[in-house]
């Protein structure tokens, strides 16, 4: 998702703003049950590499949902942190595997990080941390996964676009799209006499900080505390433009498949559209990704 420097500049910098924000010294080790913390999204390697110097606890265990296994060089050495890797085939343990008998559990380790958060018993986590990967459709029901899991006192960050960004290539595609659901007869023989009727698909993600705010209250989360930030990126083309909004779309533009035959024909519509409104700097097409991050307590 994050291939420019720009991208990969403000990850490193994202932790030190959560960890300003987050009370880590909060988080008790009550008798022999060790404290647990769950991570899960893009940049949780670099999220991961910052948390472990900080961790003021004697014994910790971090669950990491990924879609794979990382690789070695992902996972700091530390003798306070045992991790775990919550992917295919098995929950995995550094060093020694954690064989899981139960059917279920283990079908739900091979889902997304939501199925291997839902894993756990309620009360099982003392921080979980989201990065990117709020759902568009109903990341309230995320939110409500995270409380539900969370111990008493337990502490949550997220980050996450905001539901219009990136506003300038997003308000182009949409016009592109609303211009294809007319009567229009295109040039292309898959799509010709047939308008295609294409929407982008519904996203539920806030808009601001007051909405981020409004839904970790909703889901009871106490102490909020919410951020805005941005990151500036520069293309050198229209194309470029079009191509990494639908890298970063994870769950994909549009609310149904559609052929590659139809993507590319849709692509060449928003370059037209796009470079017809909006001239380069000598920087080359600029745009600006919104995004904000929360922190809420159970």
């Amino acid at each position: 998702m994050f291939t420019q420097s720009a991208w990969l500049d403000k990850l490193n910098q994202l932790p030190d703003e959560i960890f300003d924000r987050l009370s880590l010294n909060e988080i008790k080790n009550q008798g022999e049950k060790p404290v647990r913390c769950f991570l899960a999204g893009l940049g949780w390697e670099i999220f991961l590499k910052k948390l472990c110097p900080q961790v003021p606890w004697p014994k910790t265990k971090v669950f990491i949902a990924t879609p794979s296994q990382p690789s070695a060089s992902d996972i700091p050495k530390t003798e306070n942190v045992d991790f775990f890797i919550l992917a295919p085939p098995f929950l995995r343990r550094i060093a020694s595997p954690i064989v899981i008998n139960d059917t279920r559990k283990r079908a739900g380790l091979e889902g997304n990080f939501e199925t291997k958060l839902s894993v756990f018993p309620p009360a099982t986590f003392d921080l979980i941390v989201f990065l990117w990967n709020l759902p568009l459709d109903k990341p309230q029901n995320t939110l409500k996964l995270a409380y539900r899991s969370l111990k008493k006192n337990g502490q949550m960050a997220v980050v996450t676009p905001w539901e219009s960004s990136p506003e300038l290539p997003l308000t182009v595609l949409k016009k592109v799209l609303k211009w294809f659901g007319s009567a229009h007869q295109t040039e292309s023989a898959e799509v010709q006499n047939r308008p295609l009727k294409l929407k982008m698909y519904k996203s539920d993600l806030p808009r601001h900080r007051r909405g981020l705010r409004k839904m970790l209250e909703k889901t009871h989360f106490k102490d909020v505390r919410v951020w805005s930030d941005s990151v500036r990126l520069s293309y050198p083309s229209a194309g470029s433009v079009f191509d990494d909004l639908l890298r970063m779309s994870e769950d994909g533009l549009f609310q149904k498949e559609i052929t590659e035959a139809t993507k590319l024909f849709i692509r060449g519509e928003f370059i037209k559209l796009f470079e017809s409104q909006h001239q380069p700097s000598p920087e080359g097409f600029i745009i600006n990704y919104d995004f904000g991050g929360a922190i809420g307590f159970k």
